[in-house]
């Protein structure tokens, strides 16, 4: 693998990323060469965007689009009145507006070029890692709410086509592509070889530890903790190839990866606000994702590694947090909890190589999907051409470039990993024959859990926080106690994790979820609050109302706010929407009868 701690390695990606300029769709002559160059030198990069190689750039074309003759060679346009347009990329067809007034209007290429070419010096850096994060991140945004074009199209140029033949594509996706290409040569030389990879990693099991849920908390906590630890996985290869090496889920924007990068991207000011916090509360990350990679790159020690590590913290967090609210594990239960804790995941992945066109369509005829696929057809298209008339960036002496084969490299891939897969590793728990075993996990029903029903009572009379964690008191084991727990241990603490001092706290404006009963009075409550507005015999009653359930929030603190600090708006965005279903008072009633009867 190339030296990825070499500031050398960044700067070499962030001349890759600059190979073609973002205004280039209005001009594919010498001007583009000329706004490549503009762009270099604002970076810094200009001596070393002179002696890159041209294979990333064409491996890139290759894969991103239809093998067409070269225009240049036949010695015609293959159209005319060739313009930055938007082609949809599921419809294929260009934008077609309702009315001519709706119609996507790019700006002029003078204009464009201005915009895209004053680059702020604020969100630069001497790190030539953080000034390539900072470039691929920031420079299509800003330029779309340049001030000079915010009411004459600016907002148009992150839509920028690669290639206005077939504009399914964007000029910056096709840059990021070419820059992740760049990281897969075989050395820190421009012209060392490409040795891509693709690699698909995968986490398990899904459906069912976010199916185990009690409670609307713990679903969304379990499919939260699934996205938190699959975003630190996709990081490590974000930290070692940079994140245009990840293909899916993309990673521009994507507010959960923002937020661990937030130094580098220089977004801590955005993070301070609850709002930003809010949109990276939100579990959006799926549990696979494929990245391009070197082709040695060892997924083991550097993405399994990281997996793992996040786990053990947020696992040793959460054990440190329930010992100081007064739950204390015994000998046989603390090894219960190692051993939960190692053996909880399945992480699988596949790395694949990229073989040439030919070798690749010829494996992927050996699998059902590639037998009649379309790429057979495509091929022929490509070799077709007259030798004169082929665009010698999607060839390689004479045989197609290793990057057309993209889609059977996927395929191919895809299949490897499903069928190791099908021999999942089985982790059997050591079990201690001396003892009788306790019960098993209440939600999952499959190991012994690590706290005891009887165990737990005790401690949650005395803490609050624990209380309303669990109200109902159930045997549970490791997995399913962290579900249950890591947000108000780990989340709403990370500034005091090592290593993440720099981050705020993730908390929610109210920190109780929405309860099925919440959700089923929702619409309730709406309509209530809107005619409880007007002034009559309703209004005296809800703000009767409102002051009664304030005063009994103290046996329901997460679910009721004060009445008494807060505005009528404030009151029910902070109260959850089961205070308007009887039977919570009915059930709070019965307990309280319950309770004075026993004493």
């Amino acid at each position: 693998m190339p030296d990825t701690a070499s500031p050398l390695y960044w700067k070499r990606k962030l001349a890759a990323y600059l190979h073609d300029p973002p205004e280039k769709p209005y001009d594919f002559g010498p001007r583009h060469i000329e706004r490549a160059g503009i762009h270099a030198l604002s970076f810094g990069v200009d001596e070393l965007w002179k002696r890159m190689g041209s294979n990333s750039d064409w491996t890139s074309a290759a894969a991103d689009r239809f093998v067409f003759p070269s225009g240049q060679a036949i010695g015609k346009n293959l159209g005319e009145d060739l313009r930055p347009c938007f082609i949809h990329p599921l419809s294929g067809k260009e934008n077609q507006p309702a009315l001519p007034t709706d119609a996507l209007k790019f700006p002029g290429q003078a204009e464009a070029e201005e915009w895209l070419g004053d680059i702020r010096p604020d969100w630069k850096s001497e790190d030539p890692h953080t000034l390539f994060l900072r470039a691929w991140r920031h420079w299509s945004g800003y330029a779309a709410q340049h001030p000079k074009g915010r009411e004459k199209g600016a907002g148009l140029l992150p839509y920028l086509p690669a290639d206005t033949r077939i504009a399914d594509g964007s000029i910056w996706h096709h840059c990021a592509i070419v820059s992740a290409l760049e990281s897969t040569r075989s050395s820190d030389e421009p012209g060392a070889p490409l040795k891509p990879a693709f690699l698909l990693f995968q986490i398990g099991p899904v459906q069912d530890f976010i199916a185990q849920a009690r409670s609307t908390r713990d679903l969304w906590s379990g499919s939260y903790l699934l996205s938190w630890l699959t975003m630190h996985a996709i990081k490590a290869v974000a930290d070692h190839c940079g994140p245009d090496a990840i293909l899916f889920p993309s990673l521009k924007g994507q507010p959960l990866y923002d937020f661990l990068e937030q130094q580098r991207l220089g977004l801590e000011q955005d993070f301070a606000k609850a709002a930003r916090q809010e949109d990276v509360l939100v579990p959006g990350i799926p549990n696979r994702f494929l990245a391009v990679v070197p082709q040695d790159f060892d997924a083991e020690a550097i993405v399994a590694a990281a997996f793992k590590t996040e786990w053990h913290t947020i696992a040793a967090t959460c054990r440190a947090w329930l010992e100081k609210e007064g739950i204390g594990f015994d000998a046989h239960h603390d090894q219960l909890w190692e051993n939960q804790i190692a053996s909880h995941w399945q992480l699988t992945w596949q790395l694949w190589p990229w073989q040439s066109a030919d070798a690749a369509l010829t494996a992927f005829q050996q699998i059902p999907l590639g037998r009649e696929n379309a790429i057979h057809l495509a091929k022929a298209v490509a070799e077709a051409i007259p030798d004169a008339h082929k665009d010698s960036r999607c060839y390689r002496d004479g045989k197609l470039d290793p990057g057309w084969a993209w889609s059977a490299h996927y395929q191919l891939c895809q299949h490897a990993l499903d069928a190791r897969r099908s021999l999942r590793d089985f982790h059997g728990l050591p079990t201690d024959f001396t003892r009788k075993p306790g019960h098993r996990d209440a939600l999952s029903g499959r190991e012994e859990a690590v706290l005891q029903a009887e165990a737990m009572e005790e401690a949650v009379k005395k803490s609050t926080a624990l209380k309303h964690l669990f109200r109902h008191i159930e045997p549970l084991g490791a997995a399913n106690l962290i579900k249950r727990v890591w947000h108000k241990a780990y989340l709403a603490r990370l500034q005091e994790v090592e290593g993440k001092k720099h981050l705020p706290n993730l908390t929610r404006a109210r920190e109780s979820f929405d309860s099925v009963p919440s959700v089923a009075a929702g619409a309730f409550a709406s309509r209530l609050y809107q005619r409880a507005e007007k002034e009559g015999p309703l209004r005296e009653k809800w703000l009767a109302f409102l002051t009664a359930a304030s005063d009994a929030r103290d046996d329901f603190p997460e679910t009721i706010a004060n009445f008494q600090d807060s505005s009528e708006p404030i009151w029910i965005s902070r109260t959850d929407n089961s205070v308007f279903v009887s039977d919570l008072w009915s059930k709070e009633l019965t307990r309280t009868k319950v309770a004075s009867s026993t004493e």
